[in-house]
């Protein structure tokens, strides 16, 4: 089975800002009878999760709701990777690949964490989006930081 992964972002909208839905979007054009997408994240200021806009959003577009997992607990990428891994185990699931759904300005840092916290095949796939409060490099080396802090 291939397992979708789309991640959250800062959600400060009522409904799916434009970021979650490109991601959403491209979700939708990896999904096949043989897929599962699990609906990642939750801003800790928002009553609702992202991870709800995501799959309400999945499901609009005639995503099959028994095709879609929410995990709803993380507020950052290490959390969007040991949440997402922790649910596929305890499911039971057999992924055969993991495809990590985030933005563009984003994925190197995602594929990083997710490869570093997972025994299944990671990829990434990407949509193009601009954020003028990103700091991808810092946050980056941060995270390749705190992993490797974990392993010595």
């Amino acid at each position: 089975m291939k397992c979708i992964v789309i991640l959250g972002c800062k959600q400060n909208t009522s409904k799916l800002n434009s970021e979650l839905m490109k991601r959403a979007e491209k979700a939708i054009s990896l999904f096949d009878s043989n897929s599962l997408i699990i609906a990642s994240g939750r801003t800790t200021y928002r009553i609702k999760a992202e991870s709800t806009y995501i799959k309400e959003y999945l499901i609009e577009r005639g995503i099959p709701s028994n095709k879609i997992i929410e995990e709803n607990h993380s507020q950052n990428t290490l959390e969007n990777a040991k949440f997402s891994i922790t649910l596929i185990k305890e499911k039971g699931l057999i992924c055969s690949e993991l495809i990590v759904v985030t933005s563009c300005y984003h994925s190197i840092r995602a594929g990083f964490i997710f490869r570093n916290m997972s025994d299944i095949p990671v990829m990434t796939e990407c949509v193009n989006y601009e954020r003028s409060d990103s700091d991808e490099s810092k946050k980056f080396l941060i995270d390749a930081l705190r992993i490797y802090n974990r392993i010595i």
